[in-house]
């Protein structure tokens, strides 16, 4: 019975999207946010027909932008992944405490 119980979860953890690497995606996407705007500055300091004091600044409020956007999107990373472990680690429990209690039963039985 034990068994099928952790069978269910395997699978019911893999049909949810494997939200499981949402920890993995959100470092993916950061770094694509950070090459993405260094990318952009570079681009922008080669093309800029501004002079290049106005540059500057126009290319450090982007890059200040680009960081705080950033910072953003892990912090929201974090929470998400925080709350899906609870939710995981409280799932985890109630099985454990059902299968143990299962295990007492049939001990009980067999004496």
């Amino acid at each position: 019975m034990i068994e099928d119980e952790q069978i269910e979860t395997t699978t019911d953890d893999t049909t949810r999207g494997g939200k499981s690497g949402s920890a993995s995606g959100a470092g993916g996407l950061l770094t694509g946010i950070v090459v993405g705007a260094l990318l952009g500055a570079t681009i922008a300091l080669l093309l800029a027909p501004d002079k290049g004091q106005r540059t500057r600044r126009r290319l450090g409020r982007k890059l200040r932008s680009a960081r705080d956007e950033a910072m953003e999107q892990l912090d929201d990373a974090t929470g998400r992944a925080r709350r899906d472990l609870l939710k995981r680690r409280k799932r985890l429990r109630k099985q454990l405490e059902r299968g143990s209690g299962r295990m007492r039963d049939r001990l009980a039985d067999l004496r």
